[in-house]
């Protein structure tokens, strides 16, 4: 079974378990899958999570959908990414413009 398949089946699994996972949404996750490489259900489990939930009531569905169709167990969170100094963040940067000068 190519990864295209699998990924369709898994979009079936989450529909018959209730999730609203409709064509478009479908298609955006096999994009994001094809975009970011993927190979292994691992990448596969934070694709589909990032296109095929709309609202955080459908993450332990999701969750539960996953484990059952892949086996296992989900992949474990990535710690957080440090924070970039504070006068280095995006809105600290926005703020020194005012109406086309700098402050």
């Amino acid at each position: 079974m190519d990864v295209t398949a699998a990924l369709v089946g898994f979009v079936r699994t989450l529909r018959h378990a209730g999730l609203d996972v409709g064509a478009e949404r479908t298609q955006a996750m096999l994009a994001a899958v094809d975009a970011l490489g993927v190979t292994a259900p691992r990448g596969a489990y934070w694709a589909g999570r990032l296109t095929l939930c709309g609202e955080p009531d459908d993450l332990p569905l999701y969750d539960a959908a996953f484990v059952a169709y892949f086996g296992g167990r989900m992949p474990r969170r990535q710690p957080p990414l440090p924070m970039a100094p504070r006068d280095q963040r995006p809105a600290a940067l926005f703020s020194t413009v005012v109406h086309g000068r700098t402050r």
